[in-house]
């Protein structure tokens, strides 16, 4: 999240108390109903500094000692809020289920929780090996939702979704996964619109993008497939590829155009990948 600057206002009279009242130093207008929204909300918080970004008003302020970052659509309606945390604040299911993972030798360093409107709270610790570094977002049970490889740029934080986009993608998701339940749903740049369910037993990632009318096109879905349950045409095909290589990870990939298996394999430190259809051909030979 980032690190906001607090001004201080010394009162001076009554001049002084109103320009304590000022939205921030980008001279943000915000609307009373916005204004009186987020007072109820948040009514212990005297200071906030609010930017503009797109359709929602950002606000950033501080509360018992937490830094956090709220979002509003115009009308006061709340969507999102993500705040730090301390890893000893964390639930007790989330802290367990991270120190019993694979990521539990890793350097710890950010966290965050955010509370988003009709969406499971999430947990997020970003960790860092070497050159690497992910987020790892869990649910309050202590359910691992994803690792996402971090992006490295701290001024991207997570973009909220209006109600209307957000009830969109979940009956685009209905229609394609009847039943699925939906584990976080995350805004991209560029209409970008990147969905975690779980599918039965099966954990995909959903792809959407949306264009300036508002539409959802499906782009693809992706998930994990072990070692037991590829098809035996695709195993074949990639035991007589791999040229001693090791297999990292193989994922299944559904598009418009047809399905396929996505390889991952590893030689002398380099990745090297297959792209094989389900009949077991190679794609990208």
């Amino acid at each position: 999240m980032k690190r906001m600057v607090l001004l201080a206002c010394i009162a001076l009279g009554a001049v002084g108390l109103q320009s304590c009242d000022k939205d921030d130093d980008k001279n943000v207008q915000v609307p009373d109903t916005l204004r009186q929204a987020f007072t109820s909300r948040y009514p212990n918080v005297a200071y906030a500094e609010w930017e503009r970004k797109g359709d929602f008003y950002e606000a950033e302020f501080s509360e018992n000692g937490y830094e956090n970052s709220a979002w509003f659509l115009p009308d006061g309606t709340w969507l999102m809020t993500e705040r730090d945390l301390r890893y000893e604040d964390l639930p007790q299911n989330v802290r367990q289920a991270f120190e019993s993972g694979e990521y539990a030798g890793w350097r710890r360093d950010d966290i965050d929780v955010i509370e988003q409107k009709d969406m499971e709270t999430k947990y997020i610790i970003e960790v860092e090996m070497q050159n690497q570094e992910y987020d790892l977002i869990y649910f309050e049970d202590g359910t691992l939702v994803s690792a996402q490889a971090d992006s490295g740029n701290s001024d991207e934080g997570r973009m909220p979704m209006a109600p209307q986009q957000a009830s969109d993608i979940k009956e685009e998701i209905e229609k394609r996964y009847p039943g699925a339940r939906i584990l976080d749903i995350e805004y991209e740049n560029r209409g970008r619109v990147e969905v975690e369910i779980r599918d039965g037993s099966i954990q995909k990632e959903v792809v959407f993008t949306s264009d300036n009318a508002g539409s959802y096109a499906w782009v693809q879905t992706s998930c994990d497939v072990r070692w037991k349950d590829i098809p035996k045409a695709v195993a074949d095909t990639i035991e007589n590829n791999r040229k001693g290589a090791e297999i990292d990870d193989v994922d299944f990939i559904e598009t418009p155009s047809g399905n396929y298996y996505l390889v991952e394999l590893e030689m002398h430190s380099a990745d090297i990948y297959l792209k094989i259809d389900e009949q077991g051909t190679v794609l990208n030979a």
